[in-house]
């Protein structure tokens, strides 16, 4: 599963999926916001077509099309 956008909601969101086992692929346009993550367990892709092409499933919390 992947997570692009890492805000406050996309960030919380991702801490719940953490913390119930699921392996998780991360993006943010701010790599720090991705890196409390990574320590977390998460695998911190380089761009946001990196990560869809890993993954099946890919969630996006985004405060705009401009975000993206």
């Amino acid at each position: 599963m992947g997570l692009i956008g890492l805000g406050s909601m996309g960030a919380a969101m991702a801490e719940r999926l953490l913390d119930a086992g699921h392996a998780l692929t991360v993006y943010n346009r701010t790599p720090e916001r991705a890196a409390a993550l990574a320590g977390r367990g998460a695998k911190v892709a380089g761009t946001a077509a990196e990560l869809a092409g890993q993954v099946d499933v890919v969630l996006t919390s985004l405060a705009d099309d401009d975000a993206f």
